[in-house]
């Protein structure tokens, strides 16, 4: 069997056991995105679902909570969230609610409103940690210390959930190393800088960032540096992202011989659940591997 096929009936195993365990569970949980929703519900699996905040195809950049959203919050026993550089959106309700409420910040050093440390620093640019999957690994072990903690008497199953999700994470990371091996030493632009811990881990040339996030769009010497940065590096591929308009992206590409490819950092067109990290990581290094083969 190979290694694809392994993850793949993990997977299968996962949606299973949800399937025949009748966990009936008050434990109510938030999460803020997809992709930490995703490592939360695989550590919950078998004993309840967590809320999701933002879904769909919506982008946390610029989000704007619902009644629904606040009342999930407000009634939840834990929330994960990135923090406020990501989440914006999240951290005045945040600061509103009791001392009933675990709220973590989950990377690394992450703490909840009982602790003191920090886990990053707020203003930095990529937050988007959960795209290096030793740090996914360290979120899956902080979501499940903390749900331990809040509810003891599911402490084994949360253990289980906990060890089986990081094997999953594990062979996932291995699989993708294939994958972009080749690819070490090709140059690539994206819209905004997402991308700083996927390259980093698996060993990749820094992504070229057209600005720092969306709500930034790039000024117009910004968009002739990157121009001539694509046509003197010879930049294989310029990315655009499913929550933004890609407008921006075949203006910067037009006339450089640059392709064209997209990057989804959170999962926009993928089902929410257990297996949605899973499903974005692959996407991520397909369609990185698959514009730079083109």
């Amino acid at each position: 069997m190979t290694l694809t096929a392994r993850v793949a009936a993990l997977f299968f195993l996962i949606a299973l056991t949800s399937i025949t365990t009748a966990a009936a569970s008050d434990l109510k949980v938030v999460a803020s995105i997809k992709p930490v929703h995703s490592l939360v519900a695989s550590v919950m699996d078998g004993i309840g679902t967590p809320d999701l905040i933002v879904r769909g195809a919506a982008s946390p950049h610029g989000y704007a909570m619902k009644p629904s959203d606040a009342r999930s919050v407000s009634n939840a026993h834990a929330i994960f969230w990135i923090g406020p550089g990501l989440e914006g959106f999240l951290e005045k309700p945040l600061k509103t609610l009791g001392g009933g409420a675990r709220v973590v910040r989950l990377g690394p050093e992450g703490h909840d409103t009982a602790g003191h440390t920090h886990t990053h620093d707020e203003h930095e640019a990529d937050l988007h940690i959960w795209l290096d999957p030793g740090m996914a690994a360290d979120m899956v072990r902080q979501i499940a210390d903390t749900l331990a903690s809040i509810a003891p008497q599911h402490s084994a199953q949360f253990v289980a959930n906990r060890d089986r999700t990081l094997g999953i994470i594990a062979a996932l990371e291995s699989e993708i190393r294939v994958i972009l091996t080749p690819f070490r030493d090709e140059r690539a632009v994206a819209l905004h800088d997402a991308y700083g811990h996927f390259t980093e881990h698996f060993e990749l040339q820094p992504i070229i960032a057209l600005s720092l996030t969306p709500q930034h769009p790039p000024g117009a010497a910004r968009v002739a540096d990157v121009r001539a940065q694509i046509e003197h590096e010879r930049v294989r591929c310029v990315f655009a992202e499913p929550q933004f308009s890609e407008k921006l992206i075949r203006v910067i590409a037009d006339g450089t011989g640059a392709k064209m490819g997209r990057l989804d950092p959170l999962g926009a067109s993928i089902d929410e659940g257990p297996a949605l990290y899973l499903e974005l990581m692959r996407a991520l290094a397909l369609d990185f591997s698959g514009c730079m083969k083109q």
